[in-house]
């Protein structure tokens, strides 16, 4: 996966006051192409970082090992060639 966001580009962490509730349970998988919320290991902790899934990554998927999984929000349209 390739992750971005977050981080200002003196590689100091953005502050993110506020937190995203986890919506992984909305039927989108993470599969090759995606867009999808970087979290911590708390499932409502996503703020402003994400990551672009270069593979099928079906463990990340709702309802993963951890009950919860990723929660993807779009789609790489153009420009995949990794």
């Amino acid at each position: 996966m390739i992750q971005g966001g977050g981080f200002t580009v003196d590689m100091e962490q953005k502050p993110a006051p506020r937190k995203v509730e986890n919506e992984a349970k909305n039927g989108l998988r993470n599969d090759r192409g995606t867009i999808a919320m970087a979290r911590t290991a708390d499932p409502h902790s996503a703020s402003s970082q994400f990551f672009i899934n270069h593979r099928d990554n079906g463990a990340l998927n709702h309802p993963s090992p951890d009950g919860w999984g990723y929660t993807v929000f779009g789609r790489v349209t153009e420009g995949l060639e990794v």
